[in-house]
């Protein structure tokens, strides 16, 4: 159960929920899965919140870790759902992975990507030459992993991209640790290290973090080699948001489901957070993920606890 010492500053909200912001807050950054929804199904006066927090001109923010999808979808699936967001107002990080590709990279450069098929098309769209693995033999014999017998010249990739990949292969894999191996100066990159993706059931699936261990785990294949984490708890994503819109951190609140990306994130943007208990984190789990995260308890501590969103019961606060 959520302990209440824990807790700070939640006096300040009466018991409808996030409506009741401080009125210094101007720009609220929302996460999707969790917060606003679960699979294909909204949560309980999310559309209404929506609706509130534009009247009283508050600037909101969608972010996701999510790479996998257009941004041009998210809109569309808000649009069934009765929230009304313009697509600028929409980030993800495979959006930001493509913002970070271009400043650092020069067109017709050669990338390796583990990804969806609308993520790798994105990053060629973008200008880029994306490796294309085929598995037409998923499961090739031990020739193929034989020095010299990759289809592919380590030395002349700039990039190795890691993201969600439903259709991933050991081939993909090997390829990557590779590169990777035999390139010390390309770029190595993931989207996000979130390990679960939740479900509207409960049966949460495992996300991209599950798939990047595969690889950062073999440390005698892939060496010690630093990566950079493009979606949160890292501040890449706010970074965009708070140059492209002008934000003040002291006027912007950021709300999520989990401690150690959402809360973290917020905590490393210097911007005060909202947990909410309606996805993976949740009344009965709080105090076994503090004991997960022990040694780092005071950066994933939010700024404000509600058990959901928008009010659905009469005790929503947890009071001090």
């Amino acid at each position: 159960m959520v302990r209440n010492h824990l807790i700070t500053s939640l006096e300040i909200f009466k018991s409808s929920g996030l409506t009741d912001i401080p009125k210094t807050t101007r720009c609220n950054i929302l996460k999707t899965v969790g917060v606003l929804w679960r699979a294909d199904s909204c949560l309980e006066g999310v559309p209404e919140l929506f609706q509130k927090l534009k009247n009283e001109k508050k600037n909101v923010f969608i972010i996701s870790n999510n790479a996998t999808k257009d941004i041009q979808k998210y809109v569309v699936k808000c649009n069934k759902m009765n929230i009304t967001i313009d697509k600028n107002y929409i980030i993800s990080s495979g959006f930001i992975t493509r913002k970070y590709l271009l400043s650092n990279l020069k067109l017709k450069d050669k990338v390796y990507v583990i990804g969806s098929e609308f993520f790798m098309q994105s990053i060629q769209s973008d200008g880029f030459d994306v490796i294309n693995i085929i598995d037409e033999n998923p499961l090739p014999d031990e020739s193929y992993y034989v020095e010299g017998k990759y289809a592919i010249d380590a030395s002349s990739v700039f990039a190795v991209i890691i993201s969600l990949d439903l259709a991933l292969t050991y081939k993909k894999i090997a390829t990557a640790c590779y590169i990777i191996k035999n390139n010390a100066n390309c770029l190595y990159i993931v989207t996000n290290t979130d390990t679960s993706f939740p479900m509207s059931n409960g049966n949460d699936l495992p996300g991209a973090g599950s798939l990047f261990a595969s690889i950062k785990e073999n440390i005698n294949i892939c060496g010690d080699k630093p990566y950079i984490e493009i979606g949160k708890p890292y501040t890449h994503m706010f970074e965009y948001v708070y140059e492209q819109f002008n934000l003040k951190n002291s006027r912007v609140l950021m709300v999520g489901d989990r401690l150690e990306t959402d809360i973290l994130f917020a905590n490393n943007c210097k911007i005060d957070s909202l947990l909410v208990l309606t996805g993976i984190t949740n009344e009965t789990n709080y105090d076994s993920i503090l004991k997960k995260y022990k040694d780092k308890q005071k950066d994933i501590k939010p700024t404000y606890i509600l058990k959901s969103l928008v009010k659905t019961e009469k005790k929503n606060i947890l009071n001090l």
